[in-house]
């Protein structure tokens, strides 16, 4: 087991797409970006810094009217965001991800190198990567896109984004 946990997470981490958002955009925009690309999470960013993150729970812990199953349309991405987030370099290890998610109670970490943001490291990343070691076949960018579609969450904010016209 020291073996997975000291195992770098630059091991897992592939290229992909880092979807951003404003923390001045609607949140209503958030979780249509959110469906549309097939993510539970946004890095937040005030130009070219990272200074926040946005879940599909933050939207609907915050977002959401009571018993009017939309996304509040004046709501702005600033009011439900996470505006704290642990700093960890592409050398961080497994172990060090794990137990910053845990501590910090977030499914995504933004990968900060230099002042830039270089990736974002997911719960679903660590994951695929615990998949990978225990010798199991990896899971596909299809799979993963199709199990984030099928989420009540994402239904519902994409219901809530169609109503609204987004």
């Amino acid at each position: 087991m020291d073996i997975i946990y000291n195992r770098p997470i630059s091991a897992v981490i592939k290229d992909k797409p880092i979807i951003t958002i404003s923390p001045k955009n609607a949140l209503a925009e958030a979780g249509r970006k959110m469906a549309d690309n097939g993510v539970h999470h946004l890095v937040v960013m005030e130009g070219d810094v990272v200074v926040g993150v946005l879940s599909h729970k933050h939207i609907v812990d915050s977002g959401f009217t009571p018993g009017l199953r939309q996304i509040n349309p004046l709501m702005r991405v600033e009011e439900a965001m996470a505006w704290e987030f642990p700093n960890l370099s592409i050398d961080a290890k497994f172990k060090d991800v794990v137990k910053a998610m845990v501590d910090w109670g977030l499914g995504v970490i933004p990968i900060i190198e230099n002042g830039k943001l270089v990736n974002v490291i997911t719960d679903r990343d660590l994951l695929r990567m615990l998949n990978q070691i225990l010798g199991e076949d990896e899971i596909t960018i299809d799979d993963e896109l199709n199990i984030v579609a099928a989420h009540p969450v994402s239904q519902k904010i994409m219901e809530v984004a169609n109503d609204i016209g987004l």
